[in-house]
């Protein structure tokens, strides 16, 4: 089984207009209303690679009733099971317009500390041994830096495999109890305060891997002192957006089947991150595009 954590998902209401004019009233006449979380575009892209998968994480409110009613909707064979936040799921806006897109993100409403209690016995009343838990997002405002460690730390004795793809102070905590971590290049910088990737990657003290995102140049995986360099054959024009959250769930379905084969398991990641691209929509990838990339990627 493999289950995503959220501990801040939200509803993603994005407005498409010709032009954004900064103090004036704009009409909009598309409007589009989706669930959104990172662990949720991983779990939905787990479902159309085959795989049985289960969302957790925190809603509470009118908007997250309206999240679990989305889901239900896109993702009907996604199995929910969530934990009350007792404060509203949070709303990101997105106007986009004919040249670029300007974002909103709430930051979401720090729920009281009881609440993460009670998400960690959810994990271990539902997580079983040799189950992949992938723990992904942002976390709400004022929430303690060491959560994410918490949370990865209570995946590992249970003996779950983890992903953790997050940034700054909470990656470099969690790190230490991670399977696998996935952040971009720009990030894990920041995260370190490294001035070159090689003095970043020497910071982290992680027992698994680095799977290292880089925008077109592909992707890199780092793991006991060996690197594995894959890109896909041609740039993919669409939306990244969720890109990364793709190639999370690649590594998720990887973990799960138990394949020890890391070059082939980036060569999964990187087609099923650029066929995410390729979709106007986050958690959606195009199938065909994905089974095309996997005879085509070169790994080095």
């Amino acid at each position: 089984m493999i289950w995503t954590i959220t501990p801040n998902p939200a509803i993603d209401v994005t407005y498409r207009i010709p032009e954004l004019r900064h103090g004036e009233t704009h009409r909009v006449n598309e409007v589009q209303v989706n669930p959104g979380g990172k662990g949720i575009n991983v779990a939905r892209v787990l479902t159309q690679l085959g795989e049985e998968a289960g969302v957790s994480g925190l809603v509470g409110g009118a908007t997250g009733t309206q999240l679990r009613e989305l889901l239900a909707e896109r993702a009907p064979t996604l199995i929910q099971d969530w934990v009350p936040a007792h404060v509203p799921t949070r709303t990101s806006i997105a106007v986009v317009d004919d040249r670029d897109a300007t974002v909103f993100n709430e930051a979401g409403a720090p729920p009281r500390p009881e609440v993460w209690q009670e998400l960690r016995g959810w994990m271990r009343r539902r997580i079983q041994p040799g189950d992949v838990v992938t723990i992904c997002g942002s976390l709400p405002g004022d929430t303690p830096g060491d959560t994410y460690a918490d949370l990865a730390r209570t995946a590992r004795e249970l003996g779950a495999h983890t992903i953790v793809d997050t940034s700054g102070p909470a990656l470099l905590a969690a790190a230490p109890y991670a399977d696998l971590i996935k952040p971009n290049e720009a990030e894990l910088l920041v995260a370190t305060g490294a001035p070159t990737l090689a003095e970043a990657l020497a910071q982290l003290h992680i027992p698994g891997a680095v799977a290292l995102s880089r925008g077109a140049d592909g992707m890199e995986l780092h793991l006991d002192g060996q690197t594995w360099r894959g890109c896909a054959p041609e740039v993919i024009a669409g939306n990244p957006t969720g890109a990364g959250d793709a190639a999370v769930a690649a590594w998720a379905q990887f973990l799960a089947h138990g394949s020890s084969d890391w070059a082939e398991g980036l060569r999964s990641a990187i087609a099923t991150s650029a066929a995410a691209v390729a979709r106007p929509t986050a958690g959606e990838i195009d199938p065909d595009l994905r089974g095309d990339l996997l005879a085509r990627i070169q790994i080095s």
